[in-house]
């Protein structure tokens, strides 16, 4: 237990957006981490940059007394940056313990590009939290502080659906915006409707300036009939349209470790995604989903095929991304969190330490070969 608690800076549910934006990482770890006994400071619920950052910068200072460390998402440019570099300066001028958490996909390579920028902001870090190995092999290099905590689910909200089959039900589930590239999931739609196979795309997710091209295409490509786009769902929604579907695919341009993928995985659909980022860290192709090349369409659009007519295939995935999500249970994570927290403040943190143990975790899924069998297990 902390001698105090925790600051945790982000962006937090308020009465009014509670339905209207996705609950975020900050918000979800204040939530596991309070749960479990310790006291939690937050900041803040105000979505504009400017209100953000003055309630932050208030917070921060008046609520010192309440908190031994702070907890900071580092995301990797524009204006989110420059908040975060400010919220983290005041903190380490009020003499508190700073831990940055990586967000972004693109990070590693923007260090590369940039070390001299980025690096001076996360070496201010006493620890520098990485939700997958990818993260920790591509930053081991400069010698930051860095541990490997995994994002985390309450895995009792996500019911596993047993499948006999696999129809061609598809779900494709983030914000419309290009960095997700959901014009590829309806190339894929076209490429099925063009072998003539019946299907339906479910797009889901807040638009962010695509959804208009997205129909216009849909139009052009005479999927009108087969593609339903769905909006921003809350949880309890989008549990009711996985219910729908048969598989979830990620067309994403980069990432690092979405937790998209580990809850469908959870809930027992086979994920077919590009192999962009770290997304290869938690995808084995073939045993616990299956891998294609970045807006290789016509690769995803075969491996649905695939698995629609091999059902023993669907399976083995089905149940292989079962066993898979559940290190990534919240009493797992939370307990990663104490012992590093508790390690932080109770003296020199163990830089090579950390890094050199917590490797193996993330790379590795859960693979059997014999699903049938084990598909009885879980139920």
């Amino acid at each position: 237990m902390l001698n105090k608690g925790l600051l945790i800076v982000g962006i937090f549910w308020s009465k009014k957006t509670r339905n209207k934006i996705p609950r975020s990482a900050p918000c979800q770890l204040a939530e596991l981490l309070s749960d479990k006994g310790t006291p939690v400071v937050k900041t803040s619920v105000y979505l504009n940059r400017l209100p953000r950052l003055f309630d932050t910068f208030i917070t921060t200072f008046f609520q010192r007394k309440k908190y031994d460390v702070a907890i900071i998402p580092w995301f990797n440019g524009g204006g989110s940056f420059v908040w975060q570099e400010l919220s983290s300066k005041m903190v380490k001028l009020l003499g508190k313990k700073l831990v940055l958490v990586m967000h972004g996909g693109g990070i590693p390579d923007l260090i590369d590009q940039n070390p001299a920028r980025y690096l001076k902001s996360l070496k201010r870090a006493d620890l520098v939290v990485c939700p997958s190995s990818f993260f920790i092999e591509r930053l081991e290099k400069y010698n930051l502080p860095t541990t490997l905590i995994e994002n985390s689910l309450d895995l009792e909200l996500y019911p596993f659906i047993k499948k006999e089959r696999f129809n061609l039900s598809i779900l494709w589930m983030r914000t419309l915006e290009d960095i997700y590239n959901p014009e590829m999931a309806l190339e894929v739609a076209r490429i099925i409707k063009q072998k003539n196979y019946p299907f339906t795309l479910y797009i889901a997710g807040k638009d962010n300036g695509s959804l208009h091209r997205l129909k216009t295409l849909c139009k052009e490509w005479d999927l009108e009939n087969e593609v339903v786009f769905s909006g921003f769902l809350n949880h309890e929604e989008n549990i009711e349209l996985s219910k729908k579907c048969d598989f979830y695919i990620c067309t994403n341009k980069i990432d690092n470790a979405p937790v998209s993928l580990i809850e469908m995985m959870a809930l027992g659909l086979p994920v077919i995604s590009t192999n962009v980022g770290g997304i290869p860290y938690f995808i084995k192709d073939h045993q616990n989903g299956c891998l294609v090349n970045s807006d290789d369409a016509a690769a995803m659009a075969e491996r649905l095929i695939e698995i629609h007519l091999s059902p023993s295939l669907g399976q083995k995935l089905a149940i292989n991304g079962y066993y898979f999500s559940r290190q990534f249970d919240q009493s797992r994570v939370v307990e990663k969190w104490n012992s590093n927290l508790q390690d932080l403040t109770n003296g020199p943190y163990e830089t090579e330490r950390r890094k050199s143990k917590v490797l193996p975790q993330s790379v590795q899924p859960v693979i059997t070969e014999e699903p049938q069998k084990q598909f009885s297990k879980v139920h």
